[in-house]
């Protein structure tokens, strides 16, 4: 009997988004800790109890995507796919591939690569701020939160490639976006190269209203990034605001960043292809434009370094 009513439900929740044009994808709704698949030997379970940001996450996830996925026929997010590309140097082939797979599955979808001159039109909230950068990477941070703040959307960097539409997100939720991965100190933290919200969101709000970009020398000048505009920065703001009544989403590593950094030497396609997952939407393909060839000290992952600087005590 109990499986019958399950059954009955399960049928009832599948046609009530096929009916609405949106089926649930293949994949969406692993759980948390399965999603973060290959962590775990990094992050055990005593670990992940005692901290709050992980917890946070998870509790986040559970609610709204495995408890309460509650689809409105109104996406909640605009269905618009925003790129950067600022600087003097042309907009690579290789992004130019990986920029044709976000159009191929979402075809009904606007799109828009912000450069240079579409800046210049934009009315930026911090515009003393993104004149005051000075690295490209520091820029499209700061033009990624503005642009979002307006318009809403997805935003999303040039290295990433798109498997499969992404229209579940935008009628479910009101913010998403997904956790890269550990450090070898088993810290976790957000990654700000996809973002997905309705204009005028909370966690965006403050990313803008909380930067600082000062002129103090920092002890160096990739971890300043990271700190006033890039991921550490997002990770503050999502801990500050995500439970303000939102549906906000961190989704684990195997939805958008399934291929660990630390692996991203191994670049043919088949090596990369092996990370993808059942619940895998888009893959980060790590090209680190910004990141000169100093940012790598004495051979160690920078974004190991990243997370262990800035993911613990962000709160």
């Amino acid at each position: 009997m109990k499986v019958r009513i399950l059954l009955i439900i399960f049928f009832f929740f599948h046609s009530y988004f096929v009916n609405s044009g949106i089926d649930i994808p293949a994949g969406f709704g692993v759980p948390f800790d399965k999603g973060m698949y290959g962590y775990a030997d990094r992050y055990n379970s005593e670990k992940a109890s005692e901290d709050e940001n992980w917890q946070l996450a998870k509790q986040l996830y559970k609610t709204y995507i495995i408890d309460n996925l509650e689809f409105v026929e109104q996406p909640r997010i605009p269905k618009i796919i925003h790129q950067i590309w600022v600087g003097p140097h042309p907009f690579p082939n290789k992004c130019k591939v990986l920029q044709k797979t976000w159009k191929k599955h979402h075809p009904d979808w606007k799109y828009k690569l912000w450069t240079d001159a579409d800046v210049k039109e934009l009315d930026l909230i911090n515009e003393a701020a993104y004149e005051k950068a000075k690295n490209y990477g520091q820029k499209s941070d700061i033009l990624r939160y503005e642009i979002l703040y307006k318009y809403g959307g997805l935003y999303v960097d040039t290295d990433f490639e798109c498997f499969r539409a992404f229209d579940i997100f935008h009628h479910c939720l009101d913010f998403y976006t997904g956790i890269a991965g550990l450090s070898n100190k088993g810290a976790f933290g957000l990654i700000n190269a996809l973002i997905g919200c309705a204009p005028g969101h909370p966690i965006i709000k403050a990313c803008i209203e909380t930067m600082n970009i000062s002129d103090k020398p920092h002890s160096s000048w990739i971890f300043n990034i990271m700190h006033t505009t890039g991921p550490a920065h997002l990770v503050r703001c999502f801990l500050k605001e995500a439970l303000h009544g939102e549906r906000s989403v961190a989704f684990p590593c195997g939805y958008f960043y399934p291929w660990p950094h630390h692996h991203k030497r191994q670049n043919r396609r088949h090596q990369i292809l092996k990370w993808k997952r059942p619940e895998t939407f888009a893959i980060h393909h790590w090209h680190c434009s910004w990141i000169h060839r100093r940012s790598i000290y004495d051979g160690q992952d920078i974004f190991d370094l990243l997370f262990e600087k800035f993911y613990q005590n962000t709160v």
